[in-house]
């Protein structure tokens, strides 16, 4: 499969066989010396690693500047040439996912909680690994769940593992964190720390 990357200097779309990944290269237009990335990205195999890398950073962008699921696909085909927007719709998708996913487990971490629990969407299309997660229960916040995630829609695991996750990551039931939450629920009841208007 050829690697497909645009120059670094002009932007002209260069191809190139992958037996070439990872060598240097010279931009057939403006002749800047250029680095030929990796074949295929980790999450997505059909994906040159750079164009992966523009496509998370695109939709980053998107986020922050609240766009819709409709503009992130636009923005996954506009670095991506050639993906339909079907794949583009999941490849959106699935890293808006973990973004949310990243920030939810930051959350959690900063808050103090010490363990987490993976929740699926409880029907016919959960994947068995991720039942496998669900069946953990509570485990140490710093530790990954049985497959290989820490939180679902974690970036570092494979597409089998992220593309389409309903899954969603809530707290552990141990002891510190229970503890947490009967604070948190008497902090929100008191009117010293809680004024609702």
């Amino acid at each position: 499969m050829d690697i497909k990357f645009n120059c670094v200097g002009c932007g002209t779309h260069i191809v190139i066989d992958e037996a070439g990944a990872e060598m240097s290269a010279q931009c057939p237009n403006c002749g800047a010396s250029l680095n030929v990335p990796k074949a295929y990205s980790v999450c997505w195999p059909d994906c040159p690693q750079n164009i992966y890398e523009q496509i998370q950073r695109s939709v980053l962008e998107g986020i922050e500047k609240g766009e819709t699921m409709r503009e992130l696909t636009k923005r996954v085909q506009n670095e991506f040439t050639g993906v339909d927007k079907k794949r583009a719709g999941i490849i959106a998708q699935t890293l808006s996912k973990a973004v949310s996913g990243a920030a939810h487990f930051k959350e959690l971490k900063d808050a103090g909680y010490r363990t987490k629990r993976w929740v699926t969407s409880d029907d016919e299309d959960v994947r068995d690994s991720h039942r496998a997660c669900e069946r953990q229960g509570a485990i140490p916040m710093d530790k990954p769940f049985v497959n290989g995630l820490m939180y679902p829609g974690d970036p570092k695991g494979d597409a089998s593992e992220c593309e389409g996750c309903r899954c969603y990551l809530e707290t552990g039931t141990d002891a510190a964190s229970e503890a947490d939450r009967i604070n948190d629920e008497e902090m929100d009841n008191d009117p010293k720390h809680f004024n609702p208007r």
